[in-house]
Order: structure tokens, then C-alpha cells, then sequence
């Protein structure tokens, strides 16, 4: 993740451990790569923490914040604050995106 990240893609979650890996895959797909990930963890029970840390170690760009749960909108808010890029994408947990959009 360089300096000139412009955008953030934002992604809330709870308890959606099974899913982390392929929304990643999902993002390295995409034509560029220069982005920060930032998912912000509702105070996830199953493992979910655990695992993305695991993933950080595989991927620079990918930013874990960690509260306790509040529900998806504070997570949303949480993420919007500590994000470093220009612009924001939002990608819910349950999202996947196409290759080279």
C-alpha cells in the first residue's frame, strides 16, 4: 500500500469468518492494486479476528480494526474515520466483486 492509496474499501463484519478469504481473492482480481482494505471487526465470536490477522500477515494492504459489537453502522462510522484513501468503497462481506472493474 503506497502513500497514494486513493481509496479505501471499507468492509464491516461480524462473525463472517468463511467468507474473508474469498472477498480478498475477489479484490486481488481487480486492474489496480493500490488500495487499502480496511475491514472493521463488530466484536466477532467465531474466529473472524483471528483469521484476519493471519491474512494481514499475508497482505500489506489490509487494515484490521477490532470493537466490541455495535452493530453495522458504527462499524461503517468507525471504518470512515480511519480510513486513508481519497475515496471510499464500501464492500459488505457478503459482496464479491468482479475481476478488472
Amino acid at each position: 500500500m503506497g502513500v497514494d492509496t486513493t481509496v479505501t474499501i471499507l468492509t464491516p463484519t461480524y462473525n463472517r469468518k468463511e467468507l474473508l478469504s474469498k472477498l480478498y481473492e475477489s479484490l486481488q482480481l481487480q486492474k489496480d492494486k493500490d488500495f487499502e482494505w480496511l475491514i472493521v471487526d463488530d466484536g466477532s465470536t467465531d474466529g473472524s479476528y483471528e483469521k484476519l490477522q493471519n491474512l494481514k500477515k499475508k497482505y500489506n494492504n489490509l487494515v484490521v480494526i477490532r470493537q466490541k459489537n455495535q452493530g453495522v453502522s458504527v462499524a461503517r462510522n468507525t471504518g470512515i474515520k480511519n480510513a486513508i484513501g481519497k475515496w471510499i468503497a464500501f464492500l459488505d462481506i457478503d459482496d464479491i466483486w468482479l475481476p478488472n472493474v
